[in-house]
């Protein structure tokens, strides 16, 4: 069984190891999942296509009301996109639970989110290495230029080879030029920062729009007192150059608003933390985006942004149609959640106290 699956899987060695993680049972079943899949990927990407077109007339009025601010993306107001897809989750039989493992028909509806929105930077969690490539193909087809883009590696992902893929991970891709891509890691049993690579942290970039800003999509830690611990570690870290320079912040950070209260969230808002919320001045300090309550954000340094001029959109994922990941027959498309999470439009605008450059970091 194990020489069949190094055989179905021989496309590199992060592949191999993958495979190598699986049962022995499912390993023999992946091999035969595999040569079925190449030849219905075609199909389902042709359907998601037309679906996406179908759709566009919709997604078009949507972004023409915005066109105005949207091109001024490259200026002070611009908005910032985030979602956790759920990308790597399998969840077959299971209606109610996402059962992505890989597969596009998430990332086609993430595609779509940006074309409505027209984003200058979009936030990715719990997502392939291989639906990133194909994020920024859908992007390039919908007219979006991503400039540059970083994708932030945190485990070797059965659920990724699947498809084509090796790892899952944070990804950040931007609309707008940006420069110094980097890793963020946190040891998972201290949550300090570390530098070699670990199940959580982040991907990050410097934007540059009128003034240079950090930019990050993080995933923290499952358990809320240890994503809590992570997001004390980031700010005690780079507090000084929080301080100093424009920061936004966006992702899953796995602990509601009043658990991080009194890290992340500026005194304005009743904490003791460096930054605004994008929907901090809703009930509760934001509606909920996942079963758990508000779980993610779009935290902008205080002393950088408007603090008037916050706005945040909740989207609903929707339905994605999927074939299963291990279960047969294959070739059925069956309906889940794109997501267990809804996704983020944050409109945030450059201001505040700190208007000097931020320079290159």
């Amino acid at each position: 069984m194990r020489e069949s699956a190094n055989k179905c899987s021989a496309a590199n060695g992060s592949a191999r190891r993958a495979v190598m993680a699986l049962s022995r049972h499912d390993q023999g079943r992946f091999c035969s999942f595999r040569r079925k899949r190449r030849s219905t990927r075609l199909a389902t990407v042709i359907g998601s296509v037309v679906a996406l077109l179908l759709s566009s007339a919709g997604a078009h009025a949507v972004a023409d009301g915005r066109s105005s601010l949207a091109a001024q993306a490259v200026g002070q107001q611009f908005y910032a996109l985030d979602w956790n897809i759920a990308g790597a989750t399998t969840h077959d039989g299971n209606p109610n639970q996402p059962n992505n493992y890989g597969s596009l028909a998430v990332v086609d509806r993430l595609a779509s989110f940006a074309s409505a929105w027209r984003p200058s930077v979009i936030s990715v969690n719990e997502a392939c290495d291989s639906q990133i490539d194909y994020l920024r193909e859908r992007l390039a087809d919908a007219g979006i230029q991503v400039q540059a883009w970083k994708f932030n590696q945190t485990q070797l992902s059965p659920a990724c080879v699947l498809s084509g893929g090796s790892y899952a991970g944070n990804a950040l891709l931007s609309m707008v030029p940006a420069s110094d891509p980097a890793d963020i890691y946190f040891d998972e049993d201290t949550g300090h920062i570390v530098s070699g690579r670990t199940s959580r942290g982040g991907a990050c970039m410097t934007l540059h729009l009128t003034q240079n800003v950090r930019t990050c999509s993080f995933h923290l830690a499952q358990s809320h007192p240890a994503a809590v611990i992570e997001a004390q570690q980031f700010v005690a870290t780079y507090g000084s150059d929080i301080a100093a320079h424009p920061y936004l912040l966006l992702g899953d950070f796995n602990a509601t608003p009043n658990e991080l209260l009194g890290t992340m969230y500026d005194p304005s808002a009743g904490g003791s933390g460096p930054f605004y919320e994008a929907d901090m001045d809703s009930p509760n300090h934001g509606i909920p985006t996942e079963a758990g309550g508000k779980l993610d954000y779009a935290f902008v340094s205080s002393g950088h942004f408007a603090r008037n001029a916050l706005g945040t959109a909740i989207v609903d994922p929707g339905i994605c149609r999927v074939e299963n990941a291990f279960e047969p027959p294959w070739w059925v498309l069956y309906p889940h959640p794109c997501s267990d999470h809804k996704a983020i439009v944050a409109s945030v605008t450059l201001g505040g106290s700190g208007l000097g450059n931020a320079g290159s970091r």
